[in-house]
């Protein structure tokens, strides 16, 4: 990137070749050097990153057309003033991102997430056959099986059957995968342990902050807090942010999902959701649903038995069990809607195989099924 003092803005940027090309080729350390050199200009780089991996860029003449409006809006919503005419050319398959920058801006501002890790969220699928760990460019693949532990001074390491595998870092942040199908479990430094759900994506710092743990969830975990009331532990997701100091809870926030809840079994918590902050006592839950809140009384076990392979079912319907099941064993259910509706209370031992679950659900629904690879025929 050219020597201009600091002086440059979002327009500069997208404009200058080698910024780009550090952006494509996803150099993590000189983004951080960068960031770190003109700190006042962090958020300015972060779009800019955003916009590049998201976005088709190219200089164009001017043009009144509909590319330029929609470039001028968005920049509005970014909240920058442009010193060049320039354009930036969306094409119809970049309509989509466009939306989900600006929604993905608009919350992390709301929050004043100043350190929110725009640079580690790589177009990752949680689609995949295999959990992942992502640091900077590095790619590692981790077994169902292992135990993944998180040192002080930032190595990874992934424990499978008495073998250790140790990696250092290559960058601030790493990013934890857990595909459909899969679950997965993480312990950091200070002895919190983390356990992660079908489909879910957690991003979190290599070494903690003294005055500040601090991760972001997209998907459900449950933690058990390590206690220490002077580092206060944050967990950031897109609906709602959770304060604590040491306890155990689960959060429920598929960034893909319209619900989401918080379910504390043990200690306090502090949990915002938008302007609004509400403390939870053990046994209660806040719910999130289509932007309305509701703070009840709740059963615990039935929101995080599923880290102990279990789903607990107190009147839920074929169609709900048969969508939390999809995630769970990353299978696709098809069947008729005559059955959907049909309720079922007990419990379902999910370390069991999908053909043994499907069995002891038609004990009480009589119907058969099918499977043809990845799907499954209900009649």
């Amino acid at each position: 990137m050219r020597n201009n003092g600091g002086y440059f803005e979002l327009d500069d940027l997208l404009l200058d070749n080698e910024f780009v090309k550090l952006v494509k080729k996803g150099d993590a350390g000189t983004i951080n050097s960068l960031i770190q050199m003109y700190p006042h200009k962090r958020q300015v780089i972060e779009d800019a990153i955003t916009l590049i991996r998201n976005l088709k860029i190219e200089e164009t003449p001017p043009e009144k057309n509909r590319s330029e409006q929609d470039y001028r809006k968005l920049m509005d919503d970014i909240g920058r003033k442009h010193k060049r005419n320039i354009l930036i050319r969306i094409t119809i398959s970049a309509a989509c991102a466009v939306i989900i920058i600006l929604l993905f801006i608009g919350v992390e501002r709301y929050q004043r997430q100043d350190t929110y890790p725009l640079q580690a969220f790589e177009n990752y699928p949680v689609n995949t056959d295999n959990i992942l760990i992502i640091s900077g460019t590095s790619v590692k693949n981790v077994k169902d099986s292992a135990v993944i532990h998180q040192t002080q001074e930032g190595t990874v390491v992934i424990e499978t059957e008495n073998v250790s595998d140790r990696f250092d870092a290559d960058a601030e942040h790493l990013q934890l995968i857990v595909p459909y199908g899969k679950r997965s479990t993480v312990t950091f430094s200070d002895g919190t342990i983390v356990w992660l759900n079908s489909g879910t994506r957690l991003i979190y710092p290599k070494q903690f902050k003294k005055n500040k743990r601090e991760i972001f969830v997209d998907g459900e975990i449950y933690l058990e807090v390590a206690a220490d009331r002077s580092v206060p532990f944050i967990v950031r997701t897109g609906k709602f942010n959770i304060k604590v100091l040491g306890t155990k809870f689960n959060i429920n926030a598929y960034e893909r999902d319209d619900a989401g809840s918080v379910v504390l079994v043990e200690g306090s918590i502090e949990v915002q959701v938008e302007k609004t902050k509400r403390k939870l006592i053990p046994a209660q839950g806040l719910f999130v649903e289509k932007r309305k809140t509701e703070l009840r009384q709740t059963d615990t076990y039935y929101y995080t038995c599923w880290k102990d392979g279990f789903m607990k079912l107190n009147g839920e319907s074929l169609d709900y069990i048969f969508n939390k099941l999809t995630r769970h064993y990353n299978l696709n259910f098809i069947y008729n809607r005559d059955i959907a509706e049909e309720k079922y209370i007990g419990k379902l031992n999910l370390s069991e195989s999908v053909e043994t679950v499907l069995y002891n659900l038609s004990l009480s629904t009589p119907f058969t099924y099918k499977r043809n690879g990845n799907k499954i025929y209900i009649e």
